[in-house]
C-alpha cells in the first residue's frame, strides 16, 4: 500500500534518512540535503515482506503523522511536532520524524535519577501538562499504551548533567512513545505489549492473552507517572519493593503495594488534591467505566482538580 490522501505530503524516501545516533527506542537522524538533525520514533513490526504489512498499520502511521503535524498544535497537546514518516522495509519498521531538534533528549526518569527533587510549582505544573496532553490524545479518540517516564522528554542541557541545578520554572515535558499508540476502534489494528514497560501495566492488561486496550490503562500508567513526580523517585528504585527487582512482583501486588504503601505518604508532600488523583488513578475506577465516561469523568476528577494545585 502507498500513501494515501494527506499522508502523501509528509511520506519520505527512506534512502533519505540517515541514521546519526540509536536512543533505544528512537533515534537522532539526519535527512539528506538538511544540516538538520531530527528526532525519530521507530514503529515496529513482525511481518517480514511488504506486501504482508497491513493496510491498517499504514494508515495508522499516516493518522499519527497527520495529527502531529497539525499547525499549530493545540497549546495542551504536549507532543514533537511531525514533519514527515518513512517505511525502512529492510529493518521491518516506520519512522516518525519529529521535530527538528539542536539539543540532547533526556528523559524524566533520567532527570529523577540526576536532578534533586524540584519546587511544588514545578512538580505540580509537570503533572498537570502531562495529564492534559494525555486528555488531549484521548479526546481525539486514541490510546497512547505506553505512558511512563521513559517516554517523557525534555529538551534542556541543564536537565542532562549530574551537577544538581535549581530550576524556578520546569522545561516543556513532550510525551513520546507512541509506537503502541491507535486509534480507539476495536477494528483498528493492534499489538501487543512485548516492548512495553510491563510495571507500568494495569493488572489486567498485563495478563495473557492481553484483553483489549481501554482508556483506563492509559489512567492507571499515568496514576503510577504522577506517583513517581510527586516522590521524584522512578517506582523500580522505590525502597517500598524492598530490594527486589519490580519484574518479579506480580502486577496486582504491585498495585496494592502503589496504593496502600505509596498513595498514602502523598499527602504531606503533595497535598489532599494531588494525593486523590493519584488514588483514583491507581484504583479500578477508570477501568470499570465505559471509555467514554472514563474520558469525560477524567477531565473532571483529573485534569480539573489538579488545576487547583498550587503552591
Amino acid at each position: 500500500m502507498r500513501p494515501t490522501g494527506a499522508g502523501q505530503r509528509l511520506a519520505i524516501d527512506s534512502h533519505r534518512v540517515k541514521v546519526k545516533k540509536a536512543l533505544g527506542k528512537a533515534s537522532i537522524v539526519n535527512l539528506e540535503g538538511s544540516h538538520r538533525s531530527v528526532f525519530c520514533e521507530w514503529i515496529n513490526y513482525e511481518l517480514h515482506t511488504m506486501d504482508q504489512v497491513p493496510d491498517l498499520l499504514f494508515q495508522r502511521v499516516e493518522a499519527i503523522a497527520n495529527n502531529f503535524s497539525m499547525e499549530p498544535l493545540p497549546v495542551d497537546f504536549s507532543v514533537l511536532h511531525c514533519c514527515g514518516y518513512f517505511h525502512d522495509i529492510s529493518s521491518f519498521r516506520f519512522g516518525l520524524l519529529l521535530t527538528p531538534i539542536t539539543l540532547q533528549p533526556v528523559t524524566l526518569r533520567e532527570v529523577m535519577k540526576k536532578q534533586p527533587r524540584p519546587s511544588l510549582e514545578c512538580l505540580f505544573g509537570l503533572a498537570l501538562t502531562l495529564s492534559k496532553s494525555l486528555h488531549h490524545f484521548h479526546r481525539a479518540d486514541w490510546l497512547h499504551k505506553n505512558i511512563s517516564s521513559y517516554n517523557v522528554l525534555f529538551f534542556d542541557t541543564r536537565l542532562n548533567k549530574h551537577q544538581p541545578i535549581l530550576l524556578d520554572n520546569f522545561p516543556t515535558p513532550y510525551i513520546v512513545g507512541f509506537n503502541h499508540s491507535r486509534p480507539n476502534d476495536p477494528n483498528s489494528f493492534t499489538r501487543g505489549s512485548a516492548d512495553i514497560e510491563k510495571h507500568y501495566l494495569h493488572p489486567q492488561y498485563a495478563r495473557l492473552p492481553e484483553p483489549r486496550f481501554k482508556h483506563g490503562f492509559d489512567y492507571y500508567s499515568l496514576g503510577l507517572l504522577l506517583l513517581e513526580i510527586a516522590l521524584w523517585e522512578p517506582i523500580t528504585r522505590s525502597p517500598l519493593l524492598k530490594g527486589r527487582d519490580i519484574l518479579n512482583v506480580e502486577p496486582k501486588e504491585l498495585q496494592t503495594l502503589w496504593l496502600n504503601e505509596a498513595v498514602p505518604l502523598l499527602g504531606p508532600r503533595m497535598g489532599k488534591t494531588y494525593k486523590n488523583v493519584v488514588n483514583l488513578c491507581l484504583n479500578d475506577y477508570f477501568v470499570d467505566t465505559s471509555n467514554f465516561f472514563a474520558r469525560e469523568d477524567f477531565g473532571k476528577m483529573v485534569v480539573r482538580e489538579l488545576e487547583r494545585c498550587y503552591v
